[in-house]
């Protein structure tokens, strides 16, 4: 089948082109092209023709198709240029040998900016098989096979040490290796030698005079700095920030503007944190590799779940993810945006698959930033979809990743590890991970989110724990913080955790005014998730002016209850529960106590009959969904 679109003639599938080409004979391919030259009315179309109408090097020919890529460069005409370069690389005698590596690196680089992978890897492979290529040609290639590589950098240990060796004393090149060293320390989970990369990379693009350079490395290192609750990170960079660096489309994502709006996005500075962002997606809009819109989508997606805009979160959320897919680049990140933004918007089912799906792409990738990331979304999902064993399960598989990092995320998901042992019944190991989580935040001084997530945290354990009086204080207070922080969802969910210790406390009208106002916030985010769970709660505490069925127990203490009732023994319990013996036990003893009752039958004798109306329990955690 051929296709036309205007003057042009596309086969499908392409392959035919190739056959027919090759059925022609070279006589008839050659008059075709001698034909087409001259009928061209573009002069860049013209010297193409003239290139392809014989394989042999040709000087003359080779030089009118690196001017003809030079016009197509001039014009952003990325990918045209790179295949003219190629070309004329390929037509181009040993005379000009030397200038055959400038066009090979000229097209390597130029695909790559272009978002032609594959012929940038083409050029870059062909600069590294001659032996006679220039050592600062090869350090190029293989900078060029580096970036292709994406999140996989782990794997390209080898074409490091290449290009450190090949390098020599040459800052110039130096300084471009020892950067890309830096995001290859960072996604494997070395800040350390992350630092100790980005300090020699500005140094270097500094005596390069390589602004540039100079500033992504000085960006990286203030990541570093803050993810190891180093306060010189402020100051790291306002030093990038003052570089002279161009914003270019592509290398957007690395630059000190965009990490400074991701630092405003952790620090809850929202509105300023999206306002920078929709001012740097104007210029990523341009990039052709993809990778930097990828990226500002991503943030922008999780500013607005942080917003309470969760329509935009998910529209800006598989915008990215789209945009990763099209471009070819590691799904990993954009997964974890996906799944939080379903968190907050969507389904947790759906954020539960992006969620399982970005850890084995990180695990593949040996990305594991973004396997402590999906590992945290798991965790939310499986908690929040009331499988607190398996939500435990990943978070303390992310706890176990982590290497001595202080950032507010990790008071975040210490959080949520401590209010999902709480569900489980494991109120003594919750309480140890909340004061972990507090000596995490202490060298973050006063975040303005923090106190409001580890009031939140502590509120949850408190109330699970039987100490609803304490609970309610505590959430209120973060329910305030995050009100001041313009954190709508959390703020919601704070409310939602008030009303639910209120609820512990038989306060069933100061229960229905926090869980409705938690419902007024969620429905006005579009908080669907979260609006299908308060309406459940707020349902519960209609009409119950007497004590409810619920008999004023935990989630663990109700399970373990109704197992007593059905006869089970504490082993048995145990085991259908993953919990340890001590643990049923200590459970048992406080629900004799807010029961009144001293044995198993006197237990049985209070609950519910199998098979009737179920006893219910109000998740004070939120993290599981009531029966």
């Amino acid at each position: 089948m051929v296709e036309l679109r205007g003057e042009t003639i596309r086969f499908v599938p392409p392959a035919l082109a190739a056959v027919l080409a090759e059925d022609a004979g070279a006589t008839r391919r050659a008059g075709v092209h001698d034909a087409l030259a001259d009928a061209a009315l573009d002069e860049t179309d013209s010297v193409r023709h003239r290139a392809l109408r014989s394989g042999r090097p040709d000087a003359d020919v080779a030089r009118d198709l690196v001017a003809a890529a030079d016009r197509a460069l001039d014009r952003g005409a990325g990918r045209t240029a790179a295949e003219l370069y190629l070309l004329a690389a390929d037509r181009c005698p040993r005379s000009l040998a030397a200038e055959r590596f400038d066009w090979l690196v000229a097209a390597a680089g130029t695909a790559l900016t272009a978002g032609v992978p594959a012929l940038a890897g083409r050029a870059a492979e062909a600069v590294l098989a001659a032996a006679d290529s220039p050592a600062r040609h090869r350090v190029t290639a293989r900078l060029v096979l580096i970036d292709l590589a994406g999140q996989a950098l782990a794997d390209m240990g080898e074409m490091f040490a290449a290009a450190l060796n090949e390098a020599g004393d040459d800052v110039t090149l130096i300084a471009p290796v020892r950067l890309r060293l830096t995001w290859a320390a960072m996604l494997a989970g070395d800040p350390g030698t992350g630092a100790d990369w980005a300090v020699g990379a500005a140094a270097a693009a500094r005596q390069a005079g390589d602004p540039a350079t100079e500033a992504m490395a000085l960006s990286a290192l203030a990541q570093i700095q803050r993810i190891r609750g180093e306060p010189r990170w402020a100051r790291t960079l306002e030093r990038s920030l003052a570089l002279p660096a161009p914003q270019v489309p592509g290398w957007l994502h690395m630059g000190p503007r965009y990490l400074a709006a991701r630092f405003a996005m952790v620090d809850d500075r929202l509105d300023e944190a999206r306002a920078e962002l929709l001012t740097l997606l104007a210029v990523a809009e341009h990039d052709r590799t993809g990778e930097a819109l990828v990226e500002v989508l991503r943030s922008l997606s999780e500013v607005a779940s942080r917003a309470g805009r969760c329509r935009d979160a998910l529209r800006y959320g598989h915008r990215a993810v789209a945009a990763a897919q099209q471009a070819g680049l590691s799904p990993g990140p954009t997964w974890y945006t996906a799944a939080v933004a379903e968190l907050a918007g969507g389904s947790l089912a759906a954020a539960a698959g992006y969620a399982r799906r970005g850890v084995r792409a990180s695990e593949q990738e040996g990305d594991t930033l973004y396997l402590r990331r999906n590992l945290h979304a798991l965790g939310q999902a499986e908690l929040r979809a009331g499988d607190a064993r398996a939500g435990v399960a990943a978070l303390l598989r992310l706890r176990e990743l982590e290497a001595g990092a202080t950032d507010p995320m990790i008071v975040r998901w210490r959080g949520d590890l401590a209010g999902g042992l709480a569900a489980l019944g494991e109120h003594a190991e919750a309480a140890r991970i909340l004061t972990e989580a507090r000596q995490a935040a202490a060298p973050l001084g006063d975040h303005p989110g923090v106190a409001g997530y580890l009031d939140r945290a502590t509120a949850i354990v408190l109330s699970e724990s039987g100490q609803a009086d304490s609970a309610v204080r505590l959430s209120a207070a973060a329910a305030e913080h995050f009100a001041e922080s313009h954190q709508p969802i959390e703020q919601a969910h704070a409310l939602l955790v008030q009303g639910g210790a209120e609820r512990r406390r038989r306060r069933y009208a100061a229960a229905r005014s926090a869980i409705g106002a938690a419902l007024a916030i969620f429905l006005a985010a579009d908080a669907k998730p979260w609006t299908e769970q308060t309406e459940r709660a707020l349902a519960r505490t209609e009409g119950t002016s007497a004590p409810p069925t619920d008999l004023g127990l935990t989630s663990t203490e109700a399970r373990i209850a109704g197992l007593v009732r059905d006869g089970a023994s504490n082993r048995e319990i145990a085991n259908r529960l993953y919990l340890s013996v001590k643990t049923v036990e200590a459970t048992l003893t406080r629900v004799y106590r807010k029961l009144g009752v001293r044995s198993r039958t006197q237990l049985s004798s209070r609950l519910p009959a199998a098979g009737s109306a179920p006893t219910r329990v109000f998740p004070d955690s939120v993290t599981v969904v009531d029966a």
